[in-house]
């Protein structure tokens, strides 16, 4: 049986192609090509550049004495690209949750707006929404 392409598939592709293209991120006193970040990170950018959202850095620290970062952000909004949940990695491990979950009550405390996005969340229809309510 073949597969029958989905919107979000065809959106998905679109996307990929237009980073292809050498889409540029802002970052604080350059423009730079994107870093080579991991598969979730780069579906991420792809549908956060098709679908128009603002202007994203990477890596962006928060905290002045911890070495904590953002994958990406813009403003005080924040977006934490979270991995693979179902199998066994840092975030989901005890210890990892901890520690995540003590940064991000940080950067809440310093007036960030977090978005956590694991594997399932990054598709066009989160993106959206989220570009919708920055």
């Amino acid at each position: 049986m073949t597969k029958r392409w989905t919107k979000e598939d065809l959106d998905w592709l679109e996307a990929k192609k237009q980073l292809a293209k050498a889409v540029e991120v802002k970052h604080p006193n350059r423009m730079v090509k994107p870093k080579q970040g991991s598969r979730l990170e780069e579906k991420f950018l792809s549908l956060w550049n098709f679908y128009k959202g603002p202007p994203l850095q990477r890596e962006v620290r928060f905290d002045a004495t911890r070495k904590w970062r953002f994958d990406f952000a813009t403003g005080t909004t924040a977006i934490e690209v979270e991995g693979a949940c179902w199998s066994q990695g840092r975030h989901t491990r005890g210890s990892g949750f901890v520690k995540d979950a003590e940064k991000y009550l940080a950067a809440t405390l310093a007036g960030w707006t977090v978005y956590r996005l694991p594997e399932p969340l990054i598709n066009a229809d989160t993106i959206q929404r989220i570009i919708n309510h920055i």
